[in-house]
């Protein structure tokens, strides 16, 4: 069976949002069928659709920052660019190493944000927002992830 990792920052969201807890921000794997414990994910903005389990295969901890950037030439101009911490940052780089070439969704809670292959993954991430998509909402969301001064 061929795996893909979906890393989707949207499918804890929408199911941490109706816990009230707070929602995962995190890479999961997306396979290209079907199979026991996986439930579809399908976003407009992605390839194709993605299998993926419940939990992230590879969780997100704490990022070092989110800004929002805008590249006007490119299909979803708005981007979110995440800074991971060099220990999630090394561990990704480690995780992406074990699992080899699959596909990743990166998911905030229910939320499918973007859609990668591990090839090039690094310190840095850039999400391609869709036009449907507040990007300051969405960094607001996201602030508990990022470290406090203080914290690093």
């Amino acid at each position: 069976m061929r795996c893909h990792i979906c890393a989707t920052l949207g499918t804890l969201w929408l199911c941490c949002a109706a816990s009230a807890a707070n929602p995962s921000l995190g890479f999961y794997i997306a396979y290209s069928k079907a199979a026991p414990g996986l439930h579809e994910v399908e976003c407009p903005d992605f390839s194709a659709p993605g299998y993926i389990r419940e939990k992230p295969d590879f969780a997100i901890t704490r990022l070092e920052d989110i800004r929002v950037e805008v590249y006007p030439h490119q299909r979803n101009p708005t981007k979110l660019v995440f800074r991971l911490t060099p220990e999630d940052a090394k561990a990704l780089a480690a995780f992406a190493q074990r699992e080899g070439q699959v596909r990743l969704f990166l998911m905030f809670g229910s939320e499918p944000l973007a859609d990668y292959p591990t090839i090039g993954l690094g310190r840095e991430l850039l999400v391609g927002l869709p036009p449907w998509t507040d990007p300051q909402r969405l960094k607001q969301q996201l602030q508990p992830f990022v470290l406090k001064p203080d914290e690093t």
